[in-house]
């Protein structure tokens, strides 16, 4: 299972990376990039974060509450309308982890925990995730349970990666413009 894991990670960030290189190809920032889809689409690679409020754990069939701050990386797809920046979907790869803590109403320790979760983003700020979280046990190995994340979060970039494309797309316009002869 865990060998698994790790070489779906592998495989997801050597993608981000392929891209990556593509972005930074058409001189975009190296944490990620855009490009238009020859449907109007724009595809764009990014780093996001979120802060996941509710959880329902699947493994025990109960509801949560409590503040998991993630971090994450993937891929985005807008419909290329400017009138509609809003309407975009995505799909990230997160990793979270909550160490040290106790809690706040009668000071027990909250063991340390690590969440590997894939999360798909509507409107750009709401974010929904199912993944694995690895909870230290007192002894023996960590117990992995199965957890739905609900939250909000943002993305940092994408906006400067969509504002350059079409700059970039608006002067190579512009420049075939100027080679074409007046009618």
């Amino acid at each position: 299972m865990i060998k698994r894991s790790l070489l779906t990670i592998l495989a997801f960030f050597s993608l981000s990376t392929i891209l990556c290189s593509k972005a930074s190809a058409q001189n975009l920032s190296s944490a990620g990039g855009c490009w238009r889809l020859s449907s109007g689409q724009i595809a764009c690679t990014r780093i996001s974060g979120a802060a996941f409020i509710g959880m329902y754990n699947v493994s025990t069939g109960k509801f949560s509450g409590g503040l998991t701050p993630s971090a994450g990386y993937g891929f985005s797809l807008t419909s290329g309308d400017k009138t509609k920046p809003w309407l975009e979907g995505a799909i990230d790869l997160y990793l979270g982890a909550q160490f040290g803590q106790t809690s706040p109403t009668d000071g027990t320790v909250i063991p340390n925990n690590v969440s590997l979760i894939a999360v798909l983003s509507f409107a750009d700020y709401l974010r929904v995730g199912f993944g694995p979280n690895w909870i230290e046990q007192p002894t023996g190995p960590a117990k992995a349970y199965y957890i739905i994340y609900f939250g909000l979060g943002s993305s940092f970039g994408e906006g400067t990666n969509k504002a350059t494309l079409l700059l970039n797309e608006a002067a190579k316009t512009a420049e075939l413009d100027a080679m074409r002869p007046n009618s």
